[in-house]
């Protein structure tokens, strides 16, 4: 059975961007874990995190791989994506991250429409140099209940993000 039903905005913030702040001390999930599972598990440990960050005035948490704690995975409730001069990259489904259906159809589109889009590892580190100069065009979360939201701000060193 589908159920189809219009949405509006998941955040309050509306179709304005957001702001992120990355995870810190706290790991949502590891490589070998229930990380790309839709499951309550996978959610749990992300609950206390995202108050935090609600609560210091942000939208959600964007998650750091758990070892390394510098590559991106994803958001709390959506696939994240980084325009980068003409290159559309987002997390490969090899690290610990949901293959998203509204991800899935971001590629698909981009792909038909000539976008170079990459799915590899990609690091805050990446993302800070990307934004000190011109190369950082956009970045933007893709999640059925998060539509395609675009994000503003992440706060990791203070990277704004044009």
């Amino acid at each position: 059975m589908i159920i189809t039903s219009p949405v509006g905005a998941y955040y309050k913030e509306g179709f304005d961007p957001i702001r992120l702040m990355t995870s810190g001390k706290y790991v949502r999930a590891i490589r070998g874990g229930v990380g790309s599972a839709k499951t309550p598990a996978n959610y749990a440990s992300s609950l206390l995190p995202a108050e935090e960050a609600k609560n210091e005035g942000f939208s959600q948490v964007l998650w750091l791989d758990g070892i390394e704690k510098k590559y991106i995975e994803e958001s709390g409730a959506m696939n994240v994506f980084f325009l980068l001069e003409d290159e559309l990259v987002t997390p490969s489904l090899e690290s610990p991250i949901l293959e998203g259906v509204t991800r899935n159809t971001v590629i698909n589109l981009a792909r038909k429409w000539g976008v170079r889009v990459s799915e590899r590892r990609i690091s805050i580190d990446e993302v800070i140099q990307a934004s000190n100069g011109v190369t950082l065009k956009e970045v933007f979360g893709t999640g059925t209940a998060a539509v395609i939201s675009p994000v503003g701000y992440i706060q990791h060193n203070d990277i704004l993000i044009p």
